[in-house]
């Protein structure tokens, strides 16, 4: 099937939730792919995605599905269509990103919910084809080096002083089993609402991991919304020594990933630079504790 263009996308956005074109607020949009608003002829509010290809929200669905049946604060799915294209309706979660000026209270509840999703377990394949856990880390920190040693004015003394980092943490990694985590949860995946309370949005990339790598996501987003809560995690295989020493890393990590899709996905090469520095940061901050 040929890509569906932005026009296209907001069509079927639109047929599927009974309203006209006009009446979809369109949130994000990109090659064969789209996110919208819409208010349904009953009144109610949700958002509304369309993909070009067949089955673009079976793991969204399938994770609303798990984290809801564990008492998570997921939006309720309408509707899920395999297509092509294919389409997810879901409830509306009205608030704003979760960050880290935010109140304690509302920061606490951020710790709760990663840790309650950091209790269901995990199970092989990680990264979709890895036996375990560290050898998905592996192949992840190679690819992210090879990348990385390729953009420009990135040394090769860099990359060795990164290597040896990630050879010093890999024990930390390897023999654990991790947990189901978010993978991609930005601030922006956990909403809080007018009644200040923390509700998670977006979830599709739940899946088998390091629980580590969830706070990462956030510390690198949010600098500081942890701050004075850490202590307050728990998690059955994360002890003070992976908060100490791996989870810096997985922010360099992280800062690398956000700045490959940065230039290569978004085209965005003033915000992949930035997030170049941000990696380098890191790196230089553990080079000289």
């Amino acid at each position: 099937m040929p890509i569906l263009n932005a026009e296209q996308l907001l069509a079927v956005a639109a047929v599927h939730v009974g309203v006209a074109s006009e009446a979809v607020e369109v949130l994000t949009r990109r090659q064969g792919r789209l996110v919208a608003r819409a208010t349904l002829p009953s009144g109610a509010e949700v958002v509304v995605k369309v993909s070009a290809t067949a089955d673009g929200f079976a793991a969204e669905a399938a994770a609303v599905r798990v984290l809801g049946a564990a008492g998570l604060p997921v939006s309720r799915v309408r509707l899920v269509r395999a297509g092509p294209p294919s389409v997810i309706v879901l409830d509306w979660t009205p608030g704003r990103p979760v960050c880290a000026d935010d109140a304690l209270r509302v920061r606490c509840q951020v710790v709760d919910l990663l840790a309650r999703i950091h209790c269901l377990p995990a199970r092989a394949p990680y990264g979709g084809v890895n036996a375990e856990l560290v050898t998905w880390i592996d192949g992840w920190c190679r690819h992210a080096l090879r990348w990385w040693s390729q953009q420009d004015g990135t040394t090769d003394k860099f990359v060795r002083i990164a290597h040896s980092w990630y050879q010093r943490v890999r024990p930390l990694i390897a023999d654990r089993t991790g947990s189901l985590i978010m993978l991609d949860g930005a601030p922006d995946h956990f909403v809080v609402g007018p009644d200040e309370r923390v509700r998670l949005i977006d979830v599709a990339e739940l899946q088998p991991g390091d629980p580590v790598m969830d706070l990462a996501v956030l510390r690198l987003h949010a600098p500081g919304i942890f701050t004075g809560l850490l202590n307050q995690y728990r998690q059955a295989e994360v002890e003070d020594r992976h908060l100490v020493e791996l989870l810096p890393f997985y922010v360099f990590l992280r800062a690398l990933a956000v700045a490959e899709w940065s230039t290569g996905v978004l085209r965005d090469a003033a915000g992949g630079t930035a997030w170049l520095r941000r990696a380098a940061a890191e790196l230089d901050r553990a080079s000289s504790s």
